[in-house]
C-alpha cells in the first residue's frame, strides 16, 4: 500500500481507499512466481479477461487496460535521458517566485492581451460545451458515475455518504441532484 500515492490510476486508488476507510483490508493475491516477463504478461491478460474490468462493466478489477503492455524492459536512449533531465531542471528553476508566469509584469501583459478579446456567441457556446462533464480535465466524475450517483439518490442514500464514496463535496452531490451540474446526462 505504500506506493498507492504514486499510482496514476485514480479509480484504483479511490477504490482501495474506500476499502481501507470501511475498516477492511484489500485482498492481494500472488497468482504465480518466477515467471518470465512474457509469461507474466500472458497471465496478466488472462486473469484480467477472466475476472473482468469494472470500467467495462465486466467485473470488479480497476485495471484501465487489458494488460500485457508493461515497460520493465524499456531502455531509454541517451538523447531521451538528456531531454528528460533538461525538462526536469527547467521546471525546477521555475518553482515559486522564479516562475515567470507569476511576475506582476507577466500578469499585466496577459491581462492586456485578453482584455480586448471578444468572442461570438457561437464561439462561447462551443467553448462551454468543450469543457462540460468529463471533458473538463479537473473533473473527478464522469457521466457514468453521475448516473450511478443519481440512482443512489433515488434509493435514499444521503448526499454526504455519496460524497464520501466518490471523493467529492456534498455540495457537488446536491448540484447533481438538482440538475444544476451535469445537466447533460
Amino acid at each position: 500500500m505504500s506506493n498507492l500515492s504514486k499510482d496514476n490510476n485514480k479509480h484504483k486508488v479511490n477504490t482501495i481507499n474506500k476499502i481501507l476507510r470501511s475498516g477492511t483490508t484489500p485482498v492481494i493475491v500472488k497468482l504465480a512466481e518466477n515467471l518470465t516477463e512474457q509469461l507474466a504478461f500472458l497471465y496478466e491478460i488472462s486473469y484480467i479477461f477472466l475476472i473482468g474490468r469494472k470500467d467495462l462493466g465486466k467485473g470488479p478489477l480497476c485495471n484501465l487496460t487489458n494488460g500485457g503492455e508493461g515497460t520493465s524492459g524499456n531502455i531509454l536512449s541517451e538523447d531521451t535521458k538528456h531531454k528528460i533531465s533538461n525538462t526536469i531542471s527547467t521546471l525546477g528553476r521555475w518553482k515559486g517566485d522564479n516562475n515567470p508566469s507569476k511576475s506582476e509584469e507577466h500578469k499585466k501583459y496577459m491581462s492586456n492581451i485578453l482584455k480586448d478579446r471578444t468572442f461570438s456567441d457561437e464561439t462561447k457556446r462551443r467553448m462551454s460545451i468543450s469543457s462540460h462533464g468529463s471533458k473538463n480535465g479537473r473533473s473527478k466524475l464522469n457521466e457514468e458515475k453521475v448516473i450511478e450517483i443519481r440512482k443512489l439518490l433515488k434509493n435514499g442514500v444521503s448526499n454526504l455518504e455519496i460524497a464520501n464514496i466518490y471523493n467529492v463535496s456534498d455540495t457537488t452531490i446536491s448540484l447533481i441532484k438538482n440538475y444544476k451540474a451535469w445537466k447533460h446526462c
